[in-house]
């Protein structure tokens, strides 16, 4: 390298640290949102809003095949592109009025290499809520869904309850999936 070429390059190495020192840092690639996605649905007659991190995706209510051994509320199991997915309808599991319209969804769930499809009677889009926003403890016209929903938010002029997914797929009523049978001793 000449001299002249070596000059250019310690007075551009001199700038590089300048502008280094002088320099606002980089912004982080993970900002803590203040807001969070919510996914609006429909159990029974009752408007409820769920965390849309654990729901994968939405899909029609597929054809499914009955599980005779299995809870009422558990309808069936469908295939989901060649994995079998379980169907839980919530209306059911809450024993609360079923709307039979096309409006019918599934919310597909996928938690450590396992799927689950809860149906519910209707989903109404999404919506961004602040984590700031003001809920209030009000009690869930659903009785069975109380230990699920227990605050409320007006979202588009509407009350909705939030409803927590992670609660329902720890409860030990709801993982109780096997019907109850009775065995009758012969004598």
């Amino acid at each position: 390298m000449g001299a002249n070429a070596q000059h250019s390059f310690n007075y551009l190495k001199g700038l590089d640290q300048q502008y280094r020192a002088k320099a606002n840092p980089l912004p982080v690639d993970h900002i803590e949102q203040p807001w969070w996605s919510g996914l609006l649905v429909q159990i029974g007659d009752s408007n409820m809003v769920c965390q849309q991190q654990l729901i994968a995706e939405v899909i029609s209510l597929p054809r499914y095949s009955y599980l005779p051994a299995a809870r009422p509320w558990v309808i069936g199991v469908a295939n989901l592109r060649g994995e079998p997915l379980p169907l839980i309808d919530l209306s059911l599991f809450f024993n609360t009025t079923r709307r039979e319209t096309r409006n019918r969804r599934v919310l597909v769930l996928r938690q450590a290499n396992q799927v689950l499809g809860l149906v519910v009677d209707g989903v109404h889009g999404m919506h961004r809520i602040l984590d700031d926003e003001p809920m209030r403890d009000l009690e869930c016209p659903i009785v069975a869904c109380r230990t699920f929903a227990k605050q409320a938010l007006m979202i588009r002029r509407k009350q909705h309850w939030f409803f927590d997914l992670k609660e329902l797929l720890n409860d030990e009523n709801f993982l109780n999936v096997a019907r109850q049978t009775t065995r009758v001793r012969n004598i």
